[in-house]
């Protein structure tokens, strides 16, 4: 028979291991599905790395407010929704056809359907996504 000591202490175990496993679940299973907003780009020229993010948000500050969509279905859908009329529609012809493959940790990105794509590697830490290869990397951060 379970005393009332008991049956408290047996639910604040449960409490703690719920309150764990919650915890563990929202550190490691991230998933590139949602809102996020670019913070960094980072590119080589003659051996030294400039944030081409910084640059863009420097000449159009609109820009900062930019919404990068991962949809399930593969589509990356761009919101611009602070930049003037004519940026905007010139970003979304240029990139209506965007869409993302992931495979564990290889990410491609194409306009082409994959004829022609960009190929990564995407790591999570903390509300962050960062993809990297030769050329580039690029930082997102979890809206």
């Amino acid at each position: 028979r379970t005393t009332g000591k008991n049956k408290k202490r047996n639910q604040m175990k449960n409490i703690v291991l719920f309150c764990t496993l919650f915890l563990l679940n929202n550190t490691f299973a991230q998933n590139i599905v949602g809102k996020w907003k670019c913070i960094a780009t980072y590119s080589s020229f003659d051996n030294k790395k400039t944030n081409m993010q910084a640059a863009l948000h420097q000449s159009r500050p609109c820009t900062k407010n930019t919404v990068f969509d991962f949809q399930s279905n593969g589509k990356i859908v761009r919101n611009y929704s602070a930049c003037d009329a004519k940026y905007i529609e010139t970003q979304n012809k240029f990139w209506k056809d965007q869409k993302w493959k992931l495979d564990g940790n290889n990410l491609k990105t194409s306009v082409t359907d994959f004829s022609l794509f960009n190929e990564y590697t995407i790591t999570f830490s903390g509300n962050k996504m960062t993809w990297t290869n030769k050329d580039e990397t690029i930082v997102y951060q979890k809206l």
